[in-house]
């Protein structure tokens, strides 16, 4: 009589879970092979982090660095960035999940844009619509493939790297005169201003 009642505990409890493999929330993070990502969120959020850290920049990215952005990432390759937008910080909203892919807007708080030719400070908030796709590997990012978002103190980082390896003294210079201008950018953010490097 006991048998038949655990069998009967058993058969109960399979039909209330409907299998025997453990429900989702308990499963590992990264349950997917290859980038790691089993959420759209997720995958949005560790593209958001790498692009503030620099990753993204031209003039500095290790190739270990390369190698995380990539698999988190739809496309082959970035152009040449002539632009990087700076940033103070980002917050990724509410998103919209649709079969095999998710919208997810993220909204930066910018404090100003370089490029070689001109540096502008000013505070603006802009917001950017992600498209996020399931694929083999895990949740990539589909697009847009926007410029560079990142934080003043990586991308003085990257500028001090590259003026390193700088050829000329000429180049050295000037980028040192950015560096420099960048770490002082406090002193500009109050308004838009644009400095003509």
């Amino acid at each position: 009589m006991n048998r038949i009642i655990q069998t009967l505990c058993i058969v109960a409890t399979l039909s209330l879970t409907g299998s025997c493999n453990p429900p989702e929330s308990s499963k590992p993070a990264n349950a997917i092979p290859g980038n790691g990502f089993t959420s759209p969120e997720a995958a949005l959020q560790a593209f958001c982090e790498l692009d503030a850290r620099g990753k993204r920049l031209p003039f500095y990215s290790p190739d270990e660095d390369l190698s995380l952005y990539r698999k988190r990432v739809s496309w082959e390759s970035e152009p040449s960035w002539d632009k990087v937008i700076i940033i103070s910080g980002y917050t990724i909203n509410k998103m919209k999940l649709m079969p095999g892919c998710a919208e997810i807007a993220v909204t930066y708080a910018v404090k100003g844009k370089y490029s070689a030719d001109v540096t502008s400070f000013y505070k603006s908030m802009e917001r950017i619509e992600f498209k996020v796709i399931e694929t083999d590997s895990g949740w990539k990012i589909q697009g847009p493939l926007v410029h560079p978002h990142t934080y003043p103190a990586m991308l003085i980082q990257s500028l001090q790297h590259r003026a390193k390896n700088a050829a000329d003294a000429k180049e050295r210079k000037k980028l040192q005169k950015d560096i420099n201008l960048i770490k002082n950018m406090k002193r500009f953010s109050l308004g838009a201003n644009s400095i003509n490097l």
